[in-house]
């Protein structure tokens, strides 16, 4: 008990205010660290740097000026408007039911030969034959081409189609938030390869959401952030 009475006799007046400098600064870490809110943190900081200000003690400038770096670190710091990145996501994953699939791409049919009968006697096989054409022309019409012709979707696979890029959209929009930076270019760039495979090219629809989506694949979502604030050791000496 003497021990501890000497020790607070010991204690200056104002180590209290030092004690929640102390505390903000370890608030200003938890911002940072855990919910990567670099505004907060800079502001929890600067909160600290007012209370050690409103001491007035010259032995505390080494702190301040740790203090001043550490702020300096963070305002230096890129930032991301991951609100704003949401949104825009939300809004394309609301424009997915306008967009029109791709049609069916036929190939070009192949010109048919002249079927006009000859007037020369010896040629009566041949007019005979181009006769019939034009008798079952008449019933059945048949055209010749080139080339692969791709299935349309059925309704319930157009569907799971809609769906599952919405679907990508969400998972880009959650990685923004979890700063997934890996994950969410993998969806935008899946999202991507499905519109150019599935859907209309030359729609303007289809055209704005691939121009939108790779303006949002430039944005960086994923930052270093530093792994200590120098004043919190400083603070604790003191």
């Amino acid at each position: 008990l003497q021990h501890k009475v000497l020790d607070l006799d010991d204690k200056r007046p104002n180590d209290w205010m030092l004690a929640e400098s102390e505390y903000l600064v370890r608030m200003a870490g938890r911002k940072l660290w855990l919910e990567h809110d670099i505004v907060s943190a800079i502001t929890l900081l600067g909160n600290a740097d007012e209370r050690i200000k409103a001491l007035n003690d010259p032995s505390l400038m080494p702190i301040r000026k740790a203090l001043a770096e550490d702020i300096a670190k963070l305002k230096g710091m890129p930032r991301v408007d991951r609100e704003g990145l949401t949104l825009k996501l939300a809004a394309l994953s609301d424009q997915i039911e306008l967009l029109p699939l791709s049609t069916v791409s036929m190939p070009q049919a192949k010109a048919e030969p002249d079927q006009a009968v000859s007037t020369n006697p010896d040629e009566w096989e041949s007019n005979l034959k181009k006769n019939w054409v034009k008798f079952t022309e008449n019933f059945i019409t048949i055209r010749r081409r080139d080339g692969a012709v791709e299935a349309l979707l059925s309704p319930q696979q157009e569907i799971f189609l809609r769906e599952n890029l919405k679907t990508k959209l969400l998972q880009a929009q959650l990685a923004v938030y979890r700063e997934q930076q890996a994950l969410y270019t993998d969806s935008l760039e899946k999202a991507q390869r499905w519109l150019t495979q599935y859907f209309d090219v030359d729609n303007s629809a289809t055209q704005y959401m691939q121009s939108e989506l790779d303006k949002l694949k430039g944005e960086q979502i994923q930052f270093d952030y530093p792994d200590q604030f120098k004043t919190q050791s400083m603070l604790e000496q003191v």
